[in-house]
């Protein structure tokens, strides 16, 4: 089933769709409640497995999805790449973070308004 491999986390209907995959989940879900507070409506879709991949349920989320952000804590963006690859979906806007570290509430927050407002 879907729900082993995919999940949308929040309204189905957002104004900002978070996706991610692995320990990111929980910041993000702290930064969906944050934005929430200021009338920004947030989502999440997460990401449990690669392979096989939930093509139908990922580009169904996104198709409708109105501002798609990528938040991982790895150079490549490896979800974002592998969305592009099974859905043909290219997520322009990622909040990426390297150095090993994973990103705080804070970070993620701020990341998320400076591409909401651009």
């Amino acid at each position: 089933s879907n729900a082993e491999k995919a999940v949308l986390i929040g309204e189905k209907e957002a104004d900002i769709t978070f996706v991610t995959w692995g320990s990111q989940k929980g910041p993000i879900l702290d930064v969906i409640e944050d934005l929430k507070e200021e009338g920004i409506s947030a989502n999440l879709l997460y990401l449990k497995m690669f392979s096989p991949f939930p093509t139908e349920f990922v580009k169904n989320v996104l198709s409708s999805a109105n501002l798609v952000i990528d938040v991982e804590s790895n150079y490549t963006a490896q979800a974002a790449q592998m969305i592009k690859l099974y859905t043909g979906i290219d997520i322009k806007n990622k909040i990426l973070k390297y150095n090993g570290r994973h990103m705080t509430e804070d970070e993620i927050l701020k990341s998320a308004k400076e591409i909401l407002n651009k």
